[in-house]
């Protein structure tokens, strides 16, 4: 269980060729060959159209390129996240994993226009060229980006250090976007960035879940224990547009907020290997050696009031953390229905350059909800018609050949229904007017900032917060 606990890290546990894994470990792998025949007339079909493909094709083909799109084509009818990766794709998934790419060093979200800045990396190559959160992408290489996703501009955006690239941005206050040239360098992405709100309240972004996550959540955390001469009265925990990322890392940020050995997920697939819970306990997210950074924080980050901001972006292992969050009664989840990516997906090496990315189980939260196709509703849901990408919202059910929702049937039991809220929540008539410590002028008003202050401020977070304490959250 905890060697397919840590395989979710991308360490890549079961190489199909490796001489030191066992046929038990790897059944997975060899599927049922001892239940099932051998499909000759299938295989005897492949055969065939592989050797007309290959000498009647207009133009002349090597092997390597037509097993690929076999095995590629392969994986893409089964769903929309399983793949067949090649070398450049795994760089692209260590990535993911590392936050080191080299770029230009911005966030961006889907605008009705272009893409919209989320951050900006301090020091990186947008940073100095003086790119602003807020602005508005409309062309990269004077190629619009209008109905380009954030993956795809990002893309664009990605190339080898040194090398330059003509970003045109639009501001509020402009009438025409302003060309400026960027020169791409090694970036490292910050999966959490912090900051206060208010005197009393903090901010926790957390961008997407990487191996560092844990670590730099802790450090955040203990910023607002000891950097402010107000009490901690509440933190806002934004995972708007974060895509996933490592489901242990999610597991490490919400053992930060639930009680010691809280669960947080469980998945169900085919095999036994694929079904398993996850817990707010080491070691369900260190790896072997490894320090336990949540150990040492104060108890008080278990009955902190918490309010947690998602929206349509907010997908697979943000969704699972503020599933958790809402499924224990610890925080008010604020926003918009969550993207709905409740899926998991294995990285199998078929090579020692390519990997197969295979879906194996679906996640449900701690009582029960499936995340896959429907997504997490928030306490709190604003309007989505208001946001600029309206039009241009995307969601997992939208994808062609989409995974269908199942319901919890195997023996894990859910956990214990979660206490009866102290107090039922009323959104204010007017918005919380936002005012940070430090001004950032560049960035438009947030709506549901706004709201999760809001809450945070009201007497119904700290009646939430006495009854966490209550349930025992924070008792060592």
């Amino acid at each position: 269980m905890t060697r397919y606990k840590h395989l979710l890290r991308f360490s890549l546990a079961c190489a199909i060729l490796a001489t030191s894994v066992t046929a038990q470990d790897c059944a997975f792998a060899q599927g049922s060959a001892d239940d099932e025949a051998v499909p000759v007339e299938q295989l005897r079909q492949f055969a065939a159209a592989y050797s007309i493909v290959k000498h009647l094709y207009l133009e002349e083909t090597d092997d390597e390129s037509l097993f690929a799109h076999a095995i590629s084509g392969m994986l893409a009818g089964l769903d929309p996240h399983s793949a067949y990766l090649d070398k450049d794709a795994l760089e692209e998934l260590s990535m993911v994993t590392t936050g080191q790419f080299t770029g230009v060093g911005v966030e961006v979200t889907l605008a009705a226009d272009g893409m919209r800045v989320m951050s900006v990396v301090g020091g990186a190559p947008a940073s100095r060229a003086g790119i602003r959160i807020g602005d508005l992408i409309t062309a990269v290489d004077d190629r619009s980006v209008k109905g380009v996703g954030p993956k795809e501009g990002l893309a664009l955006m990605r190339g080898a250090p040194g090398t330059a690239v003509r970003i045109a941005i639009l501001r509020p206050d402009d009438n025409e976007p302003i060309a400026v040239t960027v020169t791409r360098d090694a970036v490292k992405l910050e999966s959490v960035t912090s900051r206060w709100i208010q005197p009393g309240y903090g901010y926790i972004r957390i961008a997407q879940f990487q191996e560092d996550t844990g670590q730099s959540l802790a450090r955040a955390l203990r910023v607002f224990e000891t950097a402010s001469a107000a009490p901690l009265r509440g933190i806002v925990l934004d995972l708007r547009d974060d895509p996933g990322g490592l489901l242990t890392a999610a597991v490490a940020a919400a053992a930060a907020f639930l009680q010691h050995d809280e669960l947080v997920t469980y998945t169900e697939g085919r095999t036994s290997a694929a079904t398993m819970r996850m817990h707010a306990t080491p070691a369900d997210y260190l790896a072997e050696g490894e320090e336990d950074p949540i150990a040492a924080l104060s108890p008080q980050f278990k009955t902190t009031p918490l309010a947690v901001l998602v929206n349509h972006g907010s997908a697979s292992a943000s969704e699972l953390l503020a599933g958790a969050l809402q499924d224990h009664g610890r925080a008010v989840v604020i926003g918009t229905r969550t993207f709905g990516k409740g899926s998991v997906q294995q990285v199998i090496p078929i090579s020692e350059t390519t990997v197969i990315k295979l879906t194996t189980a679906r996640y449900f939260t701690p009582r029960g909800r499936a995340i896959q196709g429907s997504g997490v509703v928030p306490d709190v849901v604003l309007d989505e018609d208001k946001t600029p990408a309206a039009g241009a919202i995307l969601r997992e059910a939208d994808l062609p050949g989409y995974l269908a929702a199942a319901d919890s049937s195997t023996g894990v039991a859910p956990a214990a229904a979660a206490p009866s809220p102290a107090c039922s929540y009323t959104r204010p008539s007017q918005p919380v007017k936002l005012q940070s410590i430090v001004p950032r002028s560049a960035e438009p008003f947030d709506l549901a900032l706004s709201e999760a202050l809001a809450y945070l401020k009201s007497p119904c977070a700290v009646a939430r917060a006495a009854q966490a304490a209550v349930a025992g959250y924070g008792q060592p």
